[in-house]
């Protein structure tokens, strides 16, 4: 049993938790915008909060939308990554299995159906996270912190 001043933590869990925080308010503001990622940099950040967030249990989640018809366009992960590599605020999903592309849409009307289906890829990860994460001890007395990374306790 624990009291206020010794409390255990999950380090990756809590890494893990920021990372989709981060990732959604990125991806809202995409969506917002309705924009394509503005430069190299953006788009690394983008992997890099597309990796932490989803631990790549986002290969476990089809990516489909319904437009003119519905199109199932591979998983979450590999979609988010072509998505990534789009520079116009319109985009054309390729047709598949001999069918037409699609028409012209919106890009934040993707970015939002990427959002809802990283809703059910999140606690996956979290899920996830709990088992690699190493277990430490804080002394700090506060139960709003947490800590990431080794250390003497960690």
């Amino acid at each position: 049993m624990t009291d206020k001043s010794h409390i255990i933590f999950k380090g990756t869990f809590e890494a893990v938790d920021n990372s989709q925080q981060q990732f959604r308010r990125h991806l809202e503001t995409l969506i917002k915008e309705n924009r394509p990622l503005k430069d190299e940099e953006e788009k690394t950040l983008f992997y890099r909060e597309l990796s932490h967030s989803t631990l790549g249990l986002g290969v476990f989640k089809v990516y489909n939308i319904q437009l003119e018809r519905m199109y199932r366009f591979g998983n979450v992960e590999s979609t988010a990554r072509w998505l990534a590599g789009q520079t116009d605020k319109m985009v054309v999903i390729p047709g598949d299995c001999g069918k037409v592309d699609s028409f012209p849409v919106k890009i934040k009307v993707l970015w939002e159906k990427l959002l809802d289906l990283l809703y059910f890829v999140f606690p996956n990860a979290l899920d996830k996270s709990i088992s690699m994460s190493k277990e430490g001890e804080s002394f700090s007395g506060r139960q709003d912190s947490f800590h990431i990374g080794s250390g003497k306790n960690g």
